[in-house]
């Protein structure tokens, strides 16, 4: 994904999610690694984010 986009660690990306209530909400998120798992469908479709994020 962060190839076909174009992204690299450091760069932003604004992200669009539903939170508990189905409201659309928008996180501006910054890139701080890539993660390649070798398997298409996970690396093209997954972001992974760390526990602790409020949103």
């Amino acid at each position: 994904m962060a190839e076909n986009m174009n992204l690299n660690p450091g760069d932003t990306l604004n992200i669009f999610y539903t939170d508990g209530e189905n409201k659309v909400r928008l996180k501006n998120i910054k890139i701080t690694g890539i993660f390649h798992s070798g398997i298409y469908i996970i690396d093209s479709s997954f972001i992974v984010k760390k526990k602790r994020w409020n949103i």
